[in-house]
């Protein structure tokens, strides 16, 4: 399934729909002939009213080599359920310009599929089409957009990748563009070579007739092997010293390209550094299949949704622009929910992040020091003639394993006498104010102890350290689920634990959830 985008009001909703058909998909499956009857239609009735097409690649990698399978499948049901029977054509054209159709038709559960063996380098970019029996009152049914990439890569079965490298000669001429002798522009990566994800600095100075030039734009401009540069430039200014400073998180799997320009008036002469390439120690990830979007859409992904401490975090995605176009050399930024300042900050000690030349970007930092639930997204930035655009929202639990691994040895001691579990959940991730937060305690082992002598308590913290209780109950044993509402007051991060109690003491006591909240909705200017 594919990211649901910002903001996040959206995506809230979105997951209890899909809570709700999961637990519809759950229940034996009604076919069209089945509901015709219940309903009452009539066989005249068009059950491709409302019909759905979707579309998926399997393997879900972009990056492919000439010689690879790919299997093509997907589901088209209408409001009634599943169709049966209909023809789909699935089109696929290359960067050469040349269009195939591949043809298949849904079986009794809807679903289709065919393959497809890839010849030819390039990008391939599927989609599926339904016709409606060639009716010309009606326009096709069409699924979304995907592209993959069949390039010169080598791709273990692993599903990582590696990458016969161009050769580059450094000792190469470079062509330079017309300069004045008086005036000197240089670009200074920290280094030529790189791991994809990780960030490197970039080091400029402007100097004319042997002075520093002070207080005046520049602008870097990345792009891909062979100096080409697509990319929309970055605009910064020289400090005193004529010197500015920026960086990048660099994607793999190609070479990478910067350059940097001073021009004194609009239409003044452009001095332009020596181009700097820099190449990737290994290709970097091998992300999932790119959608081609209609609209502008940032989708992004994390590596690991529980990390330790300071751990490392890898967010990857794609960057899709208006029309289904690729985004090349595109600078984005990493944000996160500031519940202090109660804003979308910039994520602490990252640099911009760069797309690759289809639009992929890769950025590798370290996770909080501080346990807790976070919540992250990629963002464009915006301007005077547009608002920004952020990606879906990425939550990140920050656990420590000892905390994870060492209970409190009293609970120990009632657990061995009493054995079993009290798990304590919620499907409110992140709440909002206003709003309120679902939990729900379910008990396992439990089932022996006597009826009518258990009280289960909910406790709640702003802090982890300070708990109240807010809720009691009297529970008949044995029981499989208690459910209960919290009311957030303002944002911040929650604490919520669960314990079970007789006539004794203390049974058994739950593990502790974090549960982010945020507004219900951020001002304009709060982005």
């Amino acid at each position: 399934m594919k990211n649901i985008h910002f903001p996040g009001h959206i995506f809230f909703s979105l997951l209890i729909l899909s809570h709700l058909f999961s637990c519809a998909a759950a229940l034996p499956a009604t076919g069209n002939d089945e509901w015709k009857d219940i309903l009452a239609i009539g066989d005249e009735k068009d059950l491709t009213i409302g019909a759905e097409l979707t579309l998926a690649i399997e393997p879900d990698r972009y990056y492919a080599r000439p010689g690879d399978e790919i299997i093509l499948s997907g589901l088209m049901k209408g409001i009634f359920g599943p169709l049966e029977g209909s023809d789909i054509i699935i089109t696929r054209n290359n960067s050469t310009g040349e269009s195939v159709y591949l043809l298949c038709t849904t079986d009794d559960t809807g679903v289709y599929y065919t393959h497809d063996l890839l010849t030819d380098y390039g990008t391939y970019t599927y989609q599926a089409i339904y016709d409606y029996d060639n009716e010309e009152s009606r326009k096709p049914l069409k699924s979304q957009k995907l592209e993959i990439l069949c390039s010169q890569l080598k791709v273990p079965e692993t599903g990582a990748i590696s990458q016969d490298q161009p050769s580059i000669n450094e000792t190469e001429p470079v062509s330079r563009p017309e300069m004045e002798s008086n005036v000197s522009v240089q670009l200074i990566p920290e280094r030529s070579e790189f791991y994809p994800g990780e960030s490197i600095s970039f080091t400029g100075h402007v100097i004319s007739h042997g002075l520093p030039v002070s207080y005046v734009p520049v602008y870097i401009v990345p792009g891909g092997n062979g100096g080409i540069f697509p990319a929309e430039p970055v605009q910064l200014q020289t400090r005193t010293d004529g010197i500015v400073n920026i960086s990048y998180h660099l994607p793999g799997p190609d070479p990478l390209s910067f350059s940097m320009y001073y021009q004194e008036r609009y239409d003044g002469i452009r001095h332009q550094s020596e181009p700097k390439m820099l190449l990737p120690l290994e290709p970097g990830i091998n992300p999932p299949v790119r959608t081609a979007y209609s609209s502008e859409t940032i989708d992004a992904y994390i590596d690991d949704e529980t990390v330790e401490p300071a751990q490392n975090i890898t967010i990857y995605g794609w960057y899709c622009g208006k029309n289904e176009t690729q985004k090349p050399f595109s600078s984005l930024e990493l944000s996160w929910y500031n519940f202090g300042e109660k804003i979308w900050d910039q994520y602490q000690n990252s640099s911009k992040i760069l797309t690759n030349a289809n639009g992929l970007f890769e950025c590798k930092v370290e996770a909080p020091q501080t346990e807790g639930m976070y919540l992250l997204s990629v963002k464009r930035a915006g301007n005077s003639t547009r608002p920004a655009l952020f990606s879906n929202i990425l939550p990140l639990s920050v656990i420590s394993v000892n905390d994870a691994e060492v209970e409190d040895t009293d609970i120990q001691m009632v657990q061995a006498m009493h054995p079993g579990q009290l798990i304590i959940s919620t499907s409110t991730i992140p709440a909002k104010v206003p709003g309120k937060i679902d939990l729900f305690v379910t008990q396992v082992g439990l089932d022996d102890a006597e009826p009518g002598n258990l009280f289960l308590s909910l406790y709640y913290s702003t802090d982890n350290i300070d708990w109240y209780l807010f809720q009691e109950k009297e529970m008949t044993s044995p029981f499989t689920e208690m459910s209960s509402q919290f009311i957030p007051r303002e944002p911040g991060y929650y604490y919520f634990r669960a314990s079970l109690r007789d006539e004794t003491g203390p049974v058994v006591s739950s593990q502790v959830i974090v549960v982010p909240v945020i507004y219900y909705a951020l001002p304009d200017d709060q982005e």
